[in-house]
């Protein structure tokens, strides 16, 4: 009988949502992801599978494990897993971008639409009792169809993101390490160099997982090269932008305005001035999350663990950068 460990979060029926796609004859045993590691690897000891939600995963827990045949991330990203040791101790590791990348698409292009609309500021002058001010009249307002948007790693989210684009006609363009033939033809979108997709984008929307390369991708130099009314969304992981140096560029008006989900350190502190601008429109790490995603996940792990259990490659596979 396969077991499976989930470490996990429990809020609003979360687990209930995806272990429910256990076939029968799976053992299913859930813990908090924020036990101990020497927690975590008694725990696993005698684990087929480990479908992991938030939290950290070392090498530690998965020396542990000698049965262990799979990781499953509950999430896109995968840099709380330790791939090097995974892939030392022969152990694969699959994410779920596939699975949440029309979840994320929507948050992304909704936070397009509310940066450049300026749509919390507004709303929050006319509860005030105020009405239009300086800032908020009819000039200078962009529109996304006449903006030209620029995506920072093309792959499920990204053509994700680039196809929901098409029906605002925005003029699209990305930059990433691997090029995308079929995606550019079906999607209408040109590969540049980071640095010109930088430079001639109205928006610029990151979509590339946390590695030792992208930390800190978007620092100071990146962003002096977008344009003074650019706006910068980031629904990827918080440290691929160096946080001080958008702060400063927020600060100085170098750029228009940022949507953010993701930030370098979770919760965002109290004390951020991220809190305090009303060009900067912040949700707290939710882009994922929708009414239907985490059954989604739930099936997609669970079929995924039936894939090696009949002797197939897992799906979504992730390796050490």
């Amino acid at each position: 009988m396969p077991k499976v460990v989930f470490l996990g979060s429990f809020l609003g029926g979360v687990s209930e949502a995806m272990l429910g796609h256990a076939p029968p004859g799976y053992e299913v045993v859930t813990y908090s992801t924020y036990i101990t590691d020497e927690e975590k690897a008694e725990r696993v000891r005698d684990a087929d599978f480990i479908l992991m939600l938030e939290g950290r995963l070392p090498g530690a827990v998965m020396e542990a494990a000698p049965g262990l045949r799979l990781i499953q991330l509950a999430t896109a990203g995968y840099d709380t897993v330790d791939l090097v040791a995974a892939a030392r101790l022969g152990i694969p590791v699959s994410n779920m971008g596939v699975v949440i990348a029309a979840t994320v698409a929507e948050h992304t292009v909704a936070m397009m639409l509310a940066v450049l609309r300026r749509l919390a500021y507004v709303d929050h002058l006319v509860k005030q009792g105020s009405w239009r001010d300086e800032e908020t009249g009819c000039m200078g307002v962009p529109e996304l169809g006449e903006s030209t948007v620029g995506i920072v790693g093309l792959g499920n989210i990204g053509q994700t993101v680039a196809r929901r684009l098409q029906g605002f006609e925005s003029r699209l363009l990305y930059a990433d390490i691997v090029a995308y033939p079929d995606a550019e033809k079906a999607l209408g979108i040109r590969r540049l160099p980071l640095n010109e997709v930088l430079g001639e984008s109205d928006v610029v929307t990151i979509h590339v997982p946390l590695t030792p390369s992208t930390r800190s991708m978007i620092g100071e130099r990146e962003l002096s090269l977008m344009r003074p009314g650019a706006v910068l969304v980031n629904t990827s992981r918080g440290p691929v932008v160096n946080e001080a140096a958008l702060i400063r560029a927020l600060e100085d008006g170098r750029i228009r305005g940022a949507g953010l989900d993701v930030f370098e350190e979770e919760p965002l502190a109290r004390e951020s001035p991220l809190r305090r601008m009303n060009s900067v429109l912040l949700s707290p790490h939710i882009a994922g999350n929708s009414g239907v995603t985490w059954h989604r996940r739930g099936k997609f792990a669970f079929d995924n663990f039936q894939r090696v259990m009949r002797g197939e490659e897992p799906l979504s596979l992730v390796h050490p950068d």
